[in-house]
This record gives C-alpha cells, structure tokens and sequence, in this order.
C-alpha cells in the first residue's frame, strides 16, 4: 500500500444493537479492495480516551452506520478533536423520521401525507388523512403497522405505550406506483435494481438532488414510490446510515467516490 494512504484512515462505526455489522465488513473490504484503509468501531468504544488518540494519529474519515439514539453526542465527541464526519451537519440535528421528511417537504419534495402528534388525546385530527394508513416508528429500520380502518387503529394503538415515538402516514396505493430505492453518493445516482450506471432521468435526479440540499447529505438511501410514466411520486424514507445492501454499484462509488 502507498505510503501515503498510510498516512489517512476511515472508520466505520456501527452499534451492536442494530444489524448492520455486516454491512459495515462489507465496506471495509471493498475498501481494502481499492487500497483505502479502514476500521470498524462498536460506536459506545468511541468514548475510550485510547480509540480516540488513535484516531486522531492519522487524517481520519469516520462514518456513522447506524442510527444510535446517542449520534448527537458522539458527533460532538469527534468534531471536538476534528475528525471528519461524512453528513456531519445532517447527524447533528433531529433525526426522527417524521423531521427528516418535514425538511423535505418544504423544499418541494413530495411525501405522503402524514401527522405526527404528541399523545394519544390529539388523534382526533387523524380525520385529515384517509385510509389505509401506516403507523411508522420515528428510528430508522424499526417498526411498521399497516391499518386499513379506523376500528383496527384504535385496536392497534393499544399497544403502543409512547404515541410520539411514532407518526402516521398515508398508505400509497401500489396499483399506480412502484416502489424504488435508490443510493445517492455525492454527485452518482445509482438505481438498486440495475448492476451498472443506468441513465437517471433529470425530473428525478433534480427531486434526489434537492432532499440532498434539504437535508446537507451527501451520502444516503431514498425509498420513493414513483409512477415514471407520468413523474408521480412520494418519498416514504430517507435513511442517511446505508450500508449499501443492495446495491455493490452505490457500496463501490461510496468507497472510491467518499472515503479517504
């Protein structure tokens, strides 16, 4: 390996709690691949005064792959000895889900609609959306409760201890729309169903380009479903901790295109 590139690190963080080990040994390997070096931390070790001297031996890149309850503070942990944090701005905010698409959605992205309320006395403004409905949990990858009337969504929030740990969204009909995920790496658009670069068309890149300008990301997955006939479409998620599953293309372009 070059001396040079001795000379810098990347760090991929993930937590225990979650799946996405494997997704961070993913990304490690592709990066060894192209020659970058790169560690994978539990994200709780990072307060361990020995970890962070050693990060801060070399020019450092750290990626947060997971959606820890904590990343607030760690980012403030690392920015303290100028580290450099990929989507730093993005992670020091709020990143409830329901936020997330609020941003969006003042920046003329379409999402579904949706209401988010504090407890279970204000659910009579649930009237402003029709169903099917979904009631979504505000953490990434965590729980999803589809409900088709309002009896069975009165049955269902019985189980639901914490009302604004969650928000409800209107349920897209699936007979107009497919669903599509696709990786946005800095400046590549990569569609998750296609092996190699496919051609993005500009009414779409602009609407991807512009979630990236809301919410000061440059690396993340967007879940939208979208009629490309007629340039419908809703965004539905936007997750800025992606281990590229799905897509080795985006895993490649992350590396070569983000890492250090």
């Amino acid at each position: 390996m070059d001396n040079k590139l001795c000379d810098n690190i990347n760090y991929i963080l993930f937590s225990k709690n979650e799946g996405y080990q494997e997704g961070a040994e993913k990304i490690r390997t592709e990066a060894l691949r192209q020659n970058k070096n790169c560690e994978i931390i539990e994200i709780h070790n990072i307060s361990n005064k020995k970890i962070l001297e050693k990060m801060k031996q070399k020019k450092s890149l750290v990626y947060l792959l997971t959606n820890d309850d904590y990343i607030p503070i760690y980012v403030e942990l690392l920015k303290n000895i100028n580290i450099k944090i990929i989507n730093e701005s993005l992670l020091s905010k709020n990143l409830l889900k329901f936020v997330l698409q609020e941003r969006i959605k003042r920046n003329g992205v379409c999402i579904p609609n949706n209401i988010w309320v504090s407890d279970k006395s204000e659910l009579n403004n649930l009237n402003k959306i029709e169903y099917p409905i979904f009631i979504k949990s505000q953490k990434q990858a965590s729980k999803i409760i589809f409900v088709k009337n309002e009896v069975e969504f009165y049955e269902k929030i019985k189980s639901i201890n914490n009302i604004n740990e969650y928000y409800i969204e209107k349920a897209i009909d699936t007979k107009k729309y497919i669903l599509k995920k696709y990786y946005c790496v800095k400046r590549s658009i990569i569609d998750m169903d296609f092996l190699t670069d496919k051609k993005i068309p500009a009414w779409l890149k602009t609407i991807l380009k512009n979630i990236s300008k809301s919410l000061e990301a440059e690396v993340f997955s967007v879940d939208i479903f979208i009629n490309l006939s007629n340039k419908n479409y809703f965004c539905i998620d936007i997750n800025p901790a992606s281990s590229f599953f799905r897509s080795d293309l985006a895993r490649e372009k992350f590396v070569k295109n983000i890492l250090i």
